[in-house]
C-alpha cells in the first residue's frame, strides 16, 4: 500500500481528522502528511470539514472525504429492462431512469437498447451540469469482467451470447467502463457504502426472481475460477424436491425464489399484496413468507459453516417483507448452524439500498475503478 492509499484509507475510515493526528496516531511523517493531503484536496478527493473546535489553542483544520468528488452512471440489465442512475463517488443517486427492452432478444436489440439508456442518463446529468467520469454495468449470468463481455443469462436475459456490452458503452459514451455479474457489484456497494464497511469478511444473498450473490474474504471480492461464485441458489437444500429451472430438484431458488413464494400462496398473487397482507396480520400470507425465510435460514447456515463470515447481508426484492421473514431467518440459521456465533453480533441484516441496489452496485464498483485508476485504492 502506498502513503497516497493509506492516508485516503485513514480519512475515510477515521475521518473528519487533523493533520496532526495523522501524524501522531498513525506514525506518519509530518511532511509525507502535507504533500499528500495537498494532493488529494487538488485531485478533489478530499475537502476541509473546518476547525477542530475540542482541540486546544489554534484549531486545526479537519479533512473528510469528499463524498461528491465526481460522478458515475451506474446500469443494471434485468428481466425486460435496463436501469440506470447517476450516482456520486459517495453513492447518493442524483438521476434515475429505465427503459423497457423488447420480449425477444438477440445481440443487436439488446446492445441497442443499452446504448440508448446510457445516452439518455448522460443527456439527463449533462442537464444537471454532472460530468460522468466512469460507467459500472451490472449483468445477469455469465460475465467475462475482464473483457465486458457478456457470455450467457440464458434464464434473465434468453437469446444473448458472448454481447460485448463494454465496448458497446465504451463507444457511446467514451469514459472507462466497468462490467461484471450483478451480485458482485452489489457485494462491492455492501462494503463501500452499506453495513458491512467494517467486515472483513461477509456476503451478500440477493433473492428476487432468482437467487445468487456473493462474498467477500479478507476483504478481497472472491470470484472463484470462471467469476461464478456465489450461485447459491443451486444449493440443493431438498434432493427429489420441486424442479428448478437449472433442471435440477430442490434447489433454494425453488423453495424461495419470489416467484416460488407468489405460487405458493393460496390462489397465486403478487409479492407486494402478499408483503402487505402478511404485514396487516393475514395468516394464509404470513405462512407463505414463513415457509420461505425458514428455507432462507437454512441455506445462510451452510455458508456459515463452509464460508465462516461474520455476516450474512440479504437484499433483493425480498427485503420488502424484513418485518415479517427476519426472526424467522436467524431462528432458522441458528437451528441448522453448527458455528458458534459471538452472542450480541449481529450476523443477518436487510439491505438499505432497495429496489435500485443493482444500480448502485454497478456505480459502486466503477468508483472502486476509478479511484484504483487514480492511485488511492487497492483491488478489493
Amino acid at each position: 500500500m502506498t502513503a497516497a492509499q493509506n492516508i485516503y484509507r485513514i480519512i475515510r475510515e477515521h475521518g473528519p481528522i487533523c493533520r496532526a493526528d495523522l501524524h501522531r496516531k498513525f506514525r506518519l511523517r509530518p511532511a509525507t502528511v502535507t504533500r499528500i493531503t495537498a494532493g488529494l484536496i487538488k485531485k478533489n478527493l478530499i475537502r476541509s470539514y473546518g476547525k477542530d473546535a475540542a482541540a486546544l489553542g489554534r484549531s486545526p483544520e479537519l479533512l473528510t472525504i469528499n463524498e461528491s468528488a465526481f460522478y458515475v452512471m451506474g446500469l443494471q440489465a434485468v428481466r425486460g429492462a435496463i436501469r440506470g442512475g447517476i450516482v456520486s463517488s459517495g453513492g447518493d443517486m442524483e438521476a434515475c431512469s429505465s427503459l423497457a427492452l423488447p420480449e425477444k432478444l438477440d445481440n443487436r436489440r439488446f446492445l441497442s437498447g443499452l446504448r440508448r439508456c446510457a445516452l439518455d442518463l448522460a443527456k439527463i446529468a449533462e442537464g444537471k451540469r454532472l460530468k460522468v467520469a466512469g460507467v459500472g454495468l451490472a449483468l445477469p449470468g455469465e460475465v467475462d469482467w475482464q473483457t465486458g463481455r457478456l457470455v450467457q443469462a440464458p434464464v434473465i436475459l434468453p437469446g444473448l451470447a458472448d454481447a460485448d456490452c463494454g465496448g458497446c458503452l465504451a463507444d457511446a459514451l467514451g469514459a472507462p467502463v466497468t462490467v461484471d455479474h450483478d451480485a458482485a457489484m452489489i457485494t462491492v456497494a455492501e462494503r463501500r457504502w452499506g453495513g458491512s464497511r467494517d467486515c472483513g469478511s461477509f456476503g451478500v444473498l440477493f433473492i428476487g426472481h432468482g437467487i445468487g450473490g456473493n462474498f467477500m474474504v479478507d476483504g478481497k471480492l472472491f470470484r472463484g475460477a470462471r467469476n461464478r461464485s456465489g450461485e447459491w441458489g443451486h444449493i440443493p437444500l431438498r434432493r427429489g424436491g420441486a424442479l428448478c429451472r437449472c433442471g435440477l430438484r430442490g434447489c433454494f431458488e425453488a423453495l424461495a425464489s419470489i416467484p416460488v413464494i407468489e405460487n405458493n400462496y393460496p390462489g397465486k398473487m403478487d409479492f407486494g399484496k402478499i408483503t402487505a397482507l402478511a404485514l396487516a396480520g393475514e395468516k394464509k400470507a404470513v405462512a407463505a413468507l414463513t415457509e420461505a425465510a425458514g428455507y432462507i435460514g437454512e441455506a445462510a447456515a451452510i455458508l456459515f459453516d463452509i464460508l465462516d463470515i461474520e455476516k450474512l447481508v440479504i437484499t433483493g426484492e425480498i427485503i420488502a417483507a424484513e418485518k415479517i421473514i427476519r426472526a424467522p431467518v436467524l431462528e432458522s440459521v441458528m437451528r441448522h448452524s453448527h458455528s458458534k456465533h459471538f452472542p450480541g453480533r449481529e450476523i443477518i441484516s436487510f439491505s438499505r439500498f432497495g429496489q435500485e441496489v443493482g444500480v448502485l452496485g454497478a456505480a459502486a464498483a466503477s468508483v472502486q475503478q476509478l479511484l484504483i485508476q487514480g492511485g488511492v485504492e487497492t483491488g478489493a
